[in-house]
């Protein structure tokens, strides 16, 4: 999986930079098939009343949430740190954040 975040100059709209991260996705993390049983034990009952599924369908969706959130949550969160630590060395962005900044009007 690749991350990639362009800063741009709010004014001039000129790209300051382009910083990406890289980083594998663990399709064995822990809880990358939890409740994989469950959800086939759930799918039965569809198949011989199939109404049931909108008694069963949150409950597979909040599973294979779960399970995307295992698979990919961590390396997307080592990327976005990997970006934010380019971006506080990167001499362009850190002179974005020393400017002042306008007074919001309300």
């Amino acid at each position: 999986m690749k991350l990639t975040v362009t800063f741009v100059e709010p004014k001039t709209e000129q790209t300051l930079a382009d910083l990406s991260s890289a980083k594998p996705f663990d399709p064995h993390a822990p809880g990358s098939y939890d409740h994989l049983g469950t959800d086939l034990a759930l799918m039965v009952p569809v198949f011989i009343v199939p109404p049931a599924v909108f008694l069963v369908e949150p409950t597979l969706q909040r599973h294979d949430a779960d399970r995307f959130n295992a698979r990919f949550g961590p390396a997307l969160v080592a990327m976005a740190n990997d970006v934010a630590d380019q971006a506080s060395k990167d001499q362009a962005i850190r002179s974005l954040s020393i400017r002042p900044q306008p007074a919001l009007v309300k």
